[in-house]
């Protein structure tokens, strides 16, 4: 007997349904579950073509806040560091930084992080991963 993996993105088809999901998952204590919503919300811009600016307007403030601060941390941590190339190498081999889902945008945050220029913006951190 094959037991299907419940891909939770794959449900996620309108916006009140995509409100509710996101709202309750990025507040839930346990962190594996704020990841996995980071995950759904990753693959709802760069599989299924969502917006970024209606993937964000479809959380609650909390939510939205709680994302923005995990992002920023990145941010942050880019600018109070001396070397890019090996912070970078550190985080795949951590397991912060990966190729998709919470790992992208960890990864879209630092890297934002390293234009002097850019003031940290949600919208643009998650836009990135779009491309």
């Amino acid at each position: 007997m094959t037991i299907q993996v419940f891909d939770v993105s794959a449900h996620l088809d309108d916006e009140e349904t995509i409100s509710a999901y996101l709202s309750a998952a990025l507040k839930d204590p346990n962190h594996d579950a704020f990841l996995l919503a980071l995950d759904n919300a990753y693959k709802l811009v760069f599989e299924s073509g969502r917006s970024p600016k209606m993937v964000l307007d479809c959380m609650d403030k909390d939510a939205s806040e709680k994302l923005e601060n995990w992002l920023k941390s990145f941010y942050e941590a880019r600018a109070n560091e001396k070397d890019v190339s090996r912070a970078v190498i550190q985080g795949f081999r951590t397991g912060q930084f990966a190729q998709e889902g919470h790992g992208a945008l960890a990864l879209a945050a630092f890297l934002y992080g390293s234009n002097s220029d850019a003031n940290f913006s949600m919208l643009e951190v998650i836009e990135s991963v779009k491309a």
